[in-house]
């Protein structure tokens, strides 16, 4: 249970993500079509009559960032709606450039996630972790109503939804508040298949071929959300970092992300051995350092459970040059230790070989499928094909750990 003074906390950062939804037309408008429009005033009257249908493309540029503002302002009613957070816009927090690029994004994630356009792209991964999952359940005899799965980094929860779809428990893990709030209402918010309409590609500007790909709005979803998940009981999702939720109460420094609190810990505690298969699509290059993610997986599964892995290691710390406040914990007593590392988030960016070599010859992991160099798109236009996209790597893992 939170005390009041991380409540409070916990109240104004969703606030903050709240009002970065809220500032998207004004963010959007200044970033991607002011400048555009000041560009288009600069020609001279010899080159405006060039390209003479550009002054059209900015007014179809400034409906379409309207219509994702309205969209946001949605999923921000209903978030009041379902959280009681006051409607006074002006007691929020104001949002920080990085809220603000995280709400763009979200207009991508929704589209990825949630469309039919988006698909084959899904497939990629869906296909494979629907395979692994086959697979565990005819080995062990047990039906899919007897399979618990964890998956962390859920996104806005459509992996989930897929497999509560399939007949499968799912309980989501997610760190992010911008994907917490916008699942919050694509689960819950009753939405009818392609309800909702989006531009999900007029943040970018290059390698287009032509101007209406990079105008097409999207609808969402592409299922009947409201009619197929309405009172589900298979699915579940938690707020916070995956190794604070989930890991283990030792082998893992206290941080900003892994709190040492006596409620934080038996929460770690009981979650010992609670889940027969992990599933990590696009998430464990989000670590800061992945042995905290490995051992956690480890910590969770109960033996003879399987962890299935998809995505690319395109690691978000990479050239990050942030610090974060480590320091070890008295097991006993609770106690701090006076030693505390400023760590770089940056510099324990593990390969794949090195990864699946720590699982399985350090952690009593079995390699039971490997598969990689994957080619994936994450959320780009379809008519987008001259944009590299990302190398993947799956595998299915196999705890052999027998835990006393």
């Amino acid at each position: 249970m939170l005390s009041s003074e991380d409540a409070d906390q916990e109240m104004r950062a969703v606030e903050q993500v709240l009002a970065s939804y809220n500032c998207y037309k004004l963010f959007a408008q200044q970033e991607y079509y002011l400048p555009r429009y000041k560009k288009w005033r600069s020609l001279s009257e010899y080159q405006k009559e060039l390209i003479p249908w550009y002054g059209d493309y900015l007014e179809d540029l400034k409906r379409a960032i309207e219509c994702n503002a309205a969209f946001l302002q949605e999923v921000v009613q209903f978030a009041q709606s379902m959280m009681g957070i006051s409607s006074d816009v002006n007691e929020w927090p104001t949002p920080s450039r990085t809220d603000m690029e995280k709400t763009v994004s979200m207009i991508s994630q929704v589209y990825r996630e949630w469309s039919h356009e988006s698909k084959n792209e899904r497939s990629l991964a869906t296909d494979r972790i629907l395979k692994g999952l086959q697979t565990y359940e005819e080995q062990n005899v047990i039906g899919k109503d007897g399979i618990k799965i964890l998956i962390p980094g859920a996104g806005t929860g459509r992996l989930m939804a897929d497999l509560v779809i399939q007949g499968y428990y799912c309980e989501s893990n997610e760190f992010s508040y911008h994907m917490l709030i916008m699942s919050m209402y694509i689960l819950n918010g009753g939405l009818k298949e392609k309800q909702k309409e989006i531009y999900p590609f007029i943040h970018t500007f290059s390698h287009w071929k032509s101007r209406n790909d990079q105008l097409q709005s999207i609808f969402i979803p592409d299922f009947n959300i409201h009619e197929i998940l309405a009172q589900n009981n298979r699915m579940a999702m938690s707020s916070g970092s995956f190794i604070d939720c989930y890991g283990s109460n030792d082998r893992i420094k206290a941080s900003n992300t892994y709190s040492a609190s006596p409620s934080m810990k038996l929460t770690r505690a009981q979650m010992e051995s609670a889940f027969d298969v992990v599933i990590t699509n696009f998430f464990i290059d989000t670590a800061s350092n992945i042995i905290d993610y490995l051992y956690s997986i480890s910590h969770v599964l109960i033996p003879g459970g399987i962890w299935i892995n998809f995505g690319p290691l395109l690691y978000h710390f990479e050239c990050d040059d942030q610090v974060e406040d480590t320091f070890e914990v008295d097991p006993f007593t609770g106690e701090k230790s006076n030693v505390h590392e400023d760590v770089p988030l940056k510099g324990l960016e593990l390969t794949a070989e090195e990864i699946l070599d720590v699982s399985t010859n350090k952690l009593h992991f079995k390699c039971l499928n490997e598969e990689f160099t994957i080619p994936s798109g994450y959320g780009r236009s379809l008519s987008q094909n001259t944009v590299p996209g990302y190398m993947c790597n799956y595998w299915v893992l196999q705890n052999n750990l027998v835990k006393e």
